[in-house]
């Protein structure tokens, strides 16, 4: 910091190096933006103590996520949704909602890749891409096909490796719907644009998410979503025009919303290309452009001229 003397420091979370950069810049009065992407509550399901002690643990890390974040001349975070949950575990700096941004230049082009292997491809296929861990619910996914197998000849892609990948295969298995089901595990970038592209569309079930980049890449491959109704999720859908949310826990409800994109060709189409047009707010470009603007205005402030 001292040799190169930065205008601004930026930090990425609250943790070990962006802990001691929030520090240097408050000794040494540099405006500092801090980026924030971490829900505790994330972690809090890998922590095997009882919920009251859980819970505890929760409220800490808040607090200690404002200590650090109170610091910032702004905070940027990726959501509405995410800014409010901010707020409300008291963090008082000035808050920004900047996308995490996606690049829009590559969906629909091809790769040099040959494309990736999904056989049967007559099926409707419904895509997941994520780690495999508690709170994204992939099993509730897995009920929800073989329900939706009932009405339609459905499939499930899931992309993506994690602790749950064997117990999600077993559960395949008591559900008979294990002939359905691709697991890929971890995949190239090239392979996963295959697999938006060849989906019909994409799901995300999980609980936790703050933004979903996933969801939003399938966006921009032209694919409905549905996801459960919980957190930032429902930022990305509007009902019955590029897709539709889900009770969570609610495999049934899962299903219905589920068949309501696949049962009709024009449908899937039609919400696919709503996707592909509310996708462009959350263009990589623009993400650019706002974090240019936050820069600017924590260095030189409303005036013009360099901050104090």
């Amino acid at each position: 910091v001292t040799e190169h003397r930065p205008d601004v420091i930026h930090i990425q979370n609250h943790f070990g190096i962006g802990r001691s950069l929030a520090a240097v810049a408050r000794a040494r009065g540099i405006p500092l933006v801090a980026t924030n992407h971490f829900v505790p509550e994330n972690f809090a399901v890998h922590v095997h103590v009882p919920t009251p002690i859980k819970r505890r643990a929760i409220d800490w890390t808040w607090s200690d996520v404002a200590r650090v974040l109170n610091g910032a001349a702004t905070v940027t975070t990726p959501t509405r949704t995410s800014a409010a949950l901010l707020r409300s575990h008291g963090v008082r700096s000035p808050l920004r909602v900047i996308s995490g941004g996606i690049d829009l230049s590559v969906f629909g082009v091809s790769t040099s890749e040959p494309p990736a292997t999904l056989p049967g491809t007559e099926l409707k296929t419904c895509l997941f891409v994520g780690r495999l861990e508690p709170e994204k619910h992939v099993d509730d996914l897995l009920r929800a096909l073989r329900i939706l197998r009932e009405r339609l000849d459905a499939r499930l892609v899931v992309v993506g490796n994690g602790s749950q990948l064997e117990p999600l295969r077993r559960l395949a298995r008591q559900l008979d719907v294990d002939r359905y089901v691709v697991f890929t595990g971890f995949v190239s970038e090239a392979a996963l644009l295959d697999f938006y592209r060849q989906c019909d569309m994409f799901c995300m079930p999980g609980t936790a998410e703050l933004q979903c980049l996933a969801a939003l890449e399938a966006m921009a491959a032209s694919r409905p979503i549905v996801v459960a109704n919980a957190l930032a999720l429902p930022e990305l859908v509007r009902p019955g025009v590029n897709g539709y949310t889900f009770r969570p826990g609610d495999a049934a409800d899962l299903a219905g919303r589920l068949l309501d994109c696949l049962v009709d060709p024009n449908t899937t189409i039609r919400m696919g290309l709503m996707s592909r047009q509310m996708i462009a707010c959350h263009s990589l470009d623009r993400t650019i452009e706002s974090f240019e603007a936050c820069y600017e205005a924590v260095t030189f402030g409303t005036s013009g001229r360099r901050a104090s």
